[in-house]
């Protein structure tokens, strides 16, 4: 949260009319991202890693590149995506959450949230084309009923189970959709081929 803080206000300002001591706050930030990077980064694994110490990665680290924390091309960001793509992907580009013993005796379904983030980790990192694959991928998971999402997907039949329809899944798709037209775009003009978004619901009249 502190590091979204000190991406927002770089120079320690503030932004959007709101007052508050910005400047201690970006210090703070930045305090906590050096010791991120010093003990939350493996150089034998090129990878952040689930905790300090731990030799594994947990899925949340996809949302480091969403939050600017370091640049895209920086080898420990393209290094920590490859390292959860071989560590906890399963198949049809499904994520397990962490591979540690979390102490519940059920089984850890995918978070189908997280495949939203690896595709909006893809665009960051400029493999447009594989996020553009994978998206219309996981748009065929979405129920016949308007193409609604769930909270998880079972692993061994692809039923979607868990909360349903789940708020923040939607999210995800929604923010894949807009930026992943934006960038198809502007790399191929406005004829291009954009996604296929008569998979999903049409939300464009919202924006």
């Amino acid at each position: 949260m502190l590091g979204c803080v000190h991406e927002g206000n770089r120079d320690g300002q503030g932004g959007g009319g709101f007052s508050g001591p910005y400047r201690k706050w970006k210090a703070t930030a930045d305090e906590i991202k050096e010791d991120i990077l010093r003990n939350g980064y493996d150089p034998e694994l090129n990878s952040f890693t689930q905790y300090y110490g731990s030799k594994s990665v947990d899925a949340a680290l996809l949302r480091i590149p969403m939050v600017g924390f370091l640049p895209p091309d920086d080898p420990r960001i393209t290094g920590t995506v490859e390292r959860i793509e071989k560590e906890l992907m399963v198949r049809n580009f499904l994520f397990k959450r962490y591979t540690e013993d979390d102490g519940f005796a059920c089984p850890d379904n995918p978070f189908l949230l997280l495949s939203f983030w690896y595709v909006e980790d893809l665009i960051i990192l400029n493999r447009v084309e594989e996020a553009k694959e994978v998206f219309e991928s996981l748009l065929d998971k979405a129920n016949v009923l308007g193409g609604l999402f769930s909270e998880e997907v079972d692993l061994n039949t692809g039923e979607l189970i868990g909360n349903f329809p789940q708020a923040i899944t939607h999210l995800g798709v929604i923010r894949v959709a807009t930026k992943l037209n934006e960038v198809l775009k502007r790399k191929n003009g406005k004829s291009g081929n954009s996604i296929d978004t008569r998979k999903i619901i049409d939300f464009s009249r919202y924006y």
